[in-house]
């Protein structure tokens, strides 16, 4: 591995630590998930969900902004990339948060969240496709700096509509090269 890789995956690694959880003052603003079973608990079940998501996303944006490469794009592209990978970030960052022995996702608040947790805010099929995508990575024993460029990876994905897919697809590159040499 060249030094140049070797101090963009501590930048990576740095950043990812960074921007990895919400602050306690915005997790304290989120909704409260309920354990009831009343259609109102379910809503705010779903509420708490979304309004973690959104928190997530805007973690997602901040660590993307921060990301080696991620700044010589056209804003175009930007807006683009954020738009597209933020779904992919989200699943790449639970299944670090993922816990195998209780098959759980731990956010910020400390709260183990089920698949029966995601199903009951109404989150539907996709928690099982998380959860089992969250138990491969656990199995794989991913760690922080793979993780970190895999995220990179990600963002600099080929998407529609990129106005320099060539220069997306060169930082991308550099990303894919140094997770090999890692």
């Amino acid at each position: 591995m060249t030094n140049p890789q070797d101090e963009m995956i501590k930048k990576l690694v740095y950043f990812q630590e960074e921007f990895e959880s919400p602050s306690e003052d915005d997790v304290k603003k989120i909704t409260p998930f309920p354990l009831g079973e009343s259609e109102s608990d379910s809503l705010k079940r779903f509420q708490h969900v979304t309004e973690m998501t959104i928190l997530t996303v805007q973690l997602i944006v901040e660590f993307s902004k921060r990301v080696p490469g991620f700044d010589t794009l056209l804003r175009e592209d930007q807006i683009t990339l954020l738009k597209a990978c933020s779904s992919e970030v989200m699943m790449l960052r639970c299944s670090r948060k993922y816990d195998i022995k209780t098959d759980s996702i731990v956010y910020a608040n400390n709260q183990p969240y089920t698949r029966e947790n995601y199903r009951s805010a109404s989150v539907g099929d996709s928690a099982d496709a998380l959860f089992n995508f969250c138990r491969s990575m656990c199995i794989l024993k991913v760690d922080n700096a793979e993780y970190a460029l895999l995220t990179a990876i990600v963002i600099f994905s080929e998407r529609p509509s990129l106005l320099e897919p060539k220069k997306v697809e060169k930082i991308q590159e550099f990303y894919i090269d140094t997770l090999k040499a890692y």
